[in-house]
C-alpha cells in the first residue's frame, strides 16, 4: 500500500553504488518516517547504510543523518528504560 520506505531506501543504496547525487536528492526529499527497521517499514535501512558510509556524503547530509539517528536510538534508550522501570 505504501511503497516511500522502499524508494529511500533503493535512492540511498544507489548513491552509493553510483555516487549518483540525484539519487542522494531522492533520499534527502523523501517523506519516509525512521522508524525501527521492520518488513513492514524498510525507510531505516536507507538512512543506516548511509551512517555506514558518512565520509561520502556532504556535511549537510552526514550532520542530518547523524542528528536523526541519534534522535532515534535516543528514543529507544528511553523507551527500554522507561519499561523497565515499570516492570519493577
Amino acid at each position: 500500500r505504501r511503497l516511500d520506505d522502499e524508494f529511500a531506501w533503493a535512492a540511498a543504496e544507489l548513491f552509493l553504488l553510483t555516487g549518483d547525487a540525484l539519487y542522494l536528492r531522492e533520499f534527502s526529499a523523501s517523506t519516509a518516517a525512521l522508524l525501527v527497521p521492520s518488513w513492514s517499514d524498510v525507510g531505516a535501512l536507507g538512512w543506516i547504510a548511509l551512517a555506514r558510509h558518512r565520509e561520502r556524503l556532504p556535511e549537510e547530509v552526514r550532520a542530518r543523518i547523524e542528528s536523526q539517528l541519534t534522535e532515534l536510538a535516543t528514543k529507544l534508550v528511553t523507551q527500554w528504560l522507561e519499561a523497565g522501570d515499570a516492570a519493577r
